[in-house]
């Protein structure tokens, strides 16, 4: 019998006390950034995306556009977005996607976006692997949540273009180095944890918490390079390849030495 999908989040937000434990004690004054990182990057790794759970989302996203195909026509592609094509994301994450045109520039509004899930994505659901848990068209970007083959969290939203470019541009900076994957993904298994993420609780969105860890990287002595969001104009729907700064093989040679486990010792003294 499948846990409810609840039951699920409660476990997987779960995470053992020896996560921040195990990173080295903030920096004092004069001191510099510790380099012994294995335990804790081997700790994060736990929490690392499984192949199987990889290989269902894949299934997922070609069983959607299968159906979206046929429903809505050719022109039409199931596109991803948030923290699994971010590089941000852990094991247990739901999968977000959004239906495309492919000469859509504009995001669309609300109640458009309502009729177009209620009324023809809705129907076209109806293959066994899927199950309709829930319909959100109130919210600002209203939402289908579906459940794929039982244990699969997915929400459907229509032309949610911004949430695309966003992606991009968070994509550009996880690929940037490990270090900063690695102190995001423990800064928000710390915030899931804590019961301080989520913005339908009204928290701080797993978005939010990324930006925060992001401007800590950009202001203090790591010196993360900035990126410019115009490189993300309206039109590019895909994640892959995101652009990178001009002097990125540069700032990843002065930043070396700086290790995730010492970041995030870091990052909350930073924002106290």
């Amino acid at each position: 019998m499948t846990a409810p999908l609840d039951d699920q989040r409660a476990r997987k937000n779960k995470i053992p006390k020896g996560l921040l434990a195990s990173a080295p004690a903030a920096p004092k004054s004069g001191d510099g950034p510790q380099s012994n990182d294995g335990s804790f990057t081997s700790l994060l790794s736990e929490f690392a995306l499984s192949s199987r759970e990889v290989e269902k989302m894949g299934r997922c996203v070609a069983k959607l556009q299968e159906m979206v195909t046929k429903g809505f026509g050719s022109e039409w592609s199931v596109e991803k977005f948030g923290s699994v094509p971010n590089g941000f994301g852990t094991r247990g994450s739901d999968l977000d996607v959004t239906l495309v045109s492919g000469d859509c520039k504009e995001e669309c509004d609300g109640p458009s976006a309502v009729l177009q899930l209620r009324d023809r994505l809705a129907r076209v659901v109806e293959q066994p692997d899927f199950e309709v848990v829930q319909e959100i068209y109130t919210a600002k970007v209203p939402i289908l949540k579906l459940r794929f083959e039982g244990n699969l969290a997915v929400d459907v939203s229509y032309q949610n273009l911004r949430a695309l470019r966003n992606t991009r541009l968070l994509k550009a900076y996880s690929s940037m180095d490990t270090a900063v994957q690695g102190l995001v993904v423990a800064v928000k298994l710390w915030a899931k944890a804590s019961q301080v993420c989520g913005a339908a609780e009204r928290n701080l969105s797993s978005y939010a918490i990324t930006l925060m860890v992001i401007y800590y990287l950009q202001v203090t002595e790591v010196r993360l390079p900035c990126i410019n969001t115009a490189m993300f104009p309206a039109q590019c729907h895909g994640y892959e390849d995101p652009p990178m700064p001009a002097d990125i093989s540069r700032w990843r040679r002065e930043a070396s030495h700086f290790g995730a486990s010492w970041l995030v010792r870091g990052f909350f003294p930073f924002y106290a």
